[in-house]
């Protein structure tokens, strides 16, 4: 099984996504990634948050729910189990910050995020589509 955590981090002027500018075709994202083998989800949300944001040391986070489903690929059915999670951020961040994932190394390097909060990118169909809708 696939076990996945996501953390969908908010403020008053929206909620916190990132972009990977060496892949403009990659949709929006919120932060999150895998869960290591034995750690528990919360450490996971904990860690990829701080990984992926540059924001280390969040506490507060909140369990919103899991999802299950199984898909193909390579010719083999795959589980995938995502733990979502809510945290509530300070609204002295600012609008946008550049971060390098320093412990995601790529084999072509480490991995440059655009991270921004942006209150217009869910269900308003005015930007990439990164929940599933239409762009």
């Amino acid at each position: 099984m696939i076990e996945k955590a996501l953390i969908y981090a908010t403020n008053s002027r929206g909620i916190l996504v990132f972009d990977e500018p060496d892949f403009p075709e990659a949709p929006l994202q919120v932060p999150g990634g895998t869960v290591e083998e034995g750690e528990p989800v919360i450490d996971a949300a904990r860690r990829e948050f701080g990984e992926e944001t540059g924001l280390v040391d969040r506490t507060g986070f909140r369990l919103l729910g899991d999802s299950h489903r199984t898909f193909e690929r390579d010719g083999k059915l795959h589980n995938l189990h995502r733990t979502y999670f809510h945290l509530s951020l300070e609204d002295g961040l600012p609008d946008t910050w550049d971060h390098f994932d320093d412990h995601t190394v790529w084999w072509w390097g480490t991995n440059p995020f655009s991270i921004f909060l942006d209150r217009h990118r869910i269900g308003t169909g005015t930007s990439r589509s990164w929940l599933g809708g239409d762009a």
